[in-house]
């Protein structure tokens, strides 16, 4: 289907039901099931941002946080999966709108947080992922325009 880049984003991040139907968006999530990787690899490439190293400890190079790199993870908490039917790792993605992300290691409970923003407290019915969304294509991300204009340059003109 024709649609905008920041239509297509939103929705492949935002989409639950039958991972199973590569016509919808939750194809983006099946092999992705932990917050920490989604949050990666979301970074990664979405926003051009490499944060994985965060993961364990802040970034040596770069102004990443373990507390940036939680942020992000907690805007994929809510994300739970089961069974759907009889074929192979047929899944539904849902949401548990109750469940928070908790560091494994301190225990504490991080609250979504774009890159570099504030710390969101969403209602007790919000999809994270909707919020994740909206600031990633918002017109006053830094990071969003910038990666996909450089990816298709890189596709044009062999470096990018």
């Amino acid at each position: 289907k024709n649609m905008a880049y920041d239509q297509f984003v939103r929705r492949l991040l935002t989409d639950s039901g039958n991972m199973y139907d590569f016509t919808r968006g939750t194809s983006y999530y099946p092999l992705i099931k932990k917050p920490e990787d989604m949050a990666a690899v979301t970074s990664q490439l979405f926003l051009g941002v490499k944060i994985e190293c965060a993961r364990c400890h802040n970034h040596p190079f770069e102004r990443w946080t373990r507390s940036d790199f939680r942020g992000m993870a907690a805007f994929f908490s809510q994300i739970r999966y089961k069974n759907s039917g009889p074929r192979h790792n047929e899944y539904i993605l849902y949401l548990d709108f109750q469940r928070q992300f908790e560091d494994a290691d301190t225990k504490e409970v991080y609250w979504p947080r774009p890159l570099h923003g504030k710390a969101l407290v969403p209602d007790e019915w919000t999809d994270r992922r909707e919020l994740l969304a909206e600031w990633m294509t918002s017109p006053g991300n830094p990071f969003f325009a910038k990666t996909i204009v450089n990816r298709m340059w890189s596709c044009f003109m062999g470096r990018g």
